[in-house]
């Protein structure tokens, strides 16, 4: 797997000045449009459906795996972007973690079993008390986190500028709206990372597969 966050200068997944290179089943992906899959001397290749027709990678693929953190660069377990996507090689064997390669196995350093997304939240309640409100809910399974969000209007998506809070406890305390008689809908979402591994926050927001899942919106009274 390659992927860049540079969004600043053009960067590339492979770069060769060169000579040539036999590439197949890697994931090559950045954020930004300043990455390009490859160049090689001087030929450029924009595109991964360039890359691909030019026979790189045909059995590879373009996307974010879903890190669990800069840091930690194993996969999320929720995730199946990249799982049982690699190329079968004897030789390799076992992963990063010495755990046994699968035929065909995952796509990188990282062999791992996806894992099903933590249940909803239930039982969201709110209470006003002392110039505050105060949200609860039931604990999930599997979570190690929860993110919260507040917006006028039901049935809201899911955004960075929406998200209020994110916290390891199953209750958060917001102050009241000034003015008493806004309305606020409230989501809270399970999320299977610890909020200290949580990067790019709300990452992988609303995608399929996620391990973020929306709850019923709930009005403050």
């Amino acid at each position: 797997i390659i992927l860049s966050r540079e969004d600043e200068a053009v960067n590339y997944g492979i770069l060769l000045n060169s000579g040539s290179i036999i590439s197949d089943g890697n994931d090559l992906f950045g954020f930004s449009a300043q990455f390009k899959p490859g160049k090689l001397g001087d030929v450029t290749y924009s595109t991964f459906a360039q890359w691909q027709a030019a026979g790189y990678d045909v059995n590879g693929l373009s996307a974010d795996p879903f890190f669990v953190s800069d840091s930690d660069l194993h996969i999320i377990d929720t995730m199946t972007v990249v799982d049982g996507q690699g190329l079968f090689c004897e030789s390799v064997n076992a992963d990063i973690d010495n755990e046994t390669r699968g035929n065909p196995p995952d796509i990188g350093a990282d062999e791992y079993t996806v894992q099903p997304p933590p249940e909803n939240p239930q039982q969201l309640t709110l209470l006003s008390q002392d110039g505050t409100l105060v949200l609860r809910w039931n604990h999930v399974n599997r979570a190690a986190s929860y993110h919260l969000y507040a917006y006028t209007t039901p049935d809201f998506p899911l955004t960075v500028e929406r998200c209020r809070a994110t916290t390891a406890d199953t209750f958060y305390v917001l102050p009241l709206l000034p003015d008493s008689n806004a309305r606020q809908f409230f989501v809270v979402t399970a999320d299977t990372r610890p909020v200290n591994g949580i990067q790019n926050l709300p990452h992988g927001l609303d995608r399929p597969g996620s391990a973020i899942l929306r709850k019923k919106s709930a009005e403050k009274q």
